[in-house]
C-alpha cells in the first residue's frame, strides 16, 4: 500500500475508534440527568433544543459551550464536575433575578387644571 492508502486507513480506524468512545460514554449517564442537563443549559441560555433525556450533538456542544465558558475540561459529558458547576450557575442566576431592581422615581403627573374660562 502507498503512504496515502496507509494514511486514510489510520483516520478511518482512528474516527471509529472515536466515534465508539463516545457512544460508549454517553450511554453511561441516566436519561434523568441528561435531561437535568439539558432543562439547566436551556435555562442559562446554551441549549434551544427540546428536553429529550438523550446526549445528541446539539446537547454535547451546548455542554461544550458551558464548560468553556466556566473553565473545565471540555469534553461534552455531564460529568459530577460539570453538573456541580450547573447547579451553581443557575442558583447565581436565580438569585441575581431575585434582586429587588433599583427603583426609579416616580414621574409626578402634571397638573390637570383646566385653564378658567372668562365670561363675556
Amino acid at each position: 500500500m502507498d503512504m496515502r492508502k496507509k494514511l486514510w486507513m489510520v483516520m478511518v480506524c482512528l474516527g471509529l475508534i472515536l466515534g465508539l468512545v463516545a457512544v460508549s460514554q454517553a450511554g453511561r449517564y441516566k436519561k434523568e440527568t441528561i435531561c437535568q442537563a439539558q432543562e439547566a443549559l436551556k435555562t442559562l441560555g446554551y441549549y434551544q433544543g427540546e428536553i429529550t433525556g438523550t446526549l445528541d450533538a446539539s446537547t454535547t456542544e451546548a455542554i461544550k459551550a458551558f464548560q468553556k465558558e466556566k473553565g473545565l475540561i471540555v469534553d461534552g459529558m455531564p460529568g459530577p464536575k460539570t453538573r456541580k458547576a450547573l447547579k451553581a450557575a443557575l442558583e447565581e442566576k436565580k438569585a441575581k433575578e431575585a434582586q429587588p431592581t433599583e427603583e426609579q422615581p416616580t414621574a409626578q403627573p402634571e397638573s390637570t387644571e383646566k385653564p378658567t374660562e372668562k365670561a363675556e
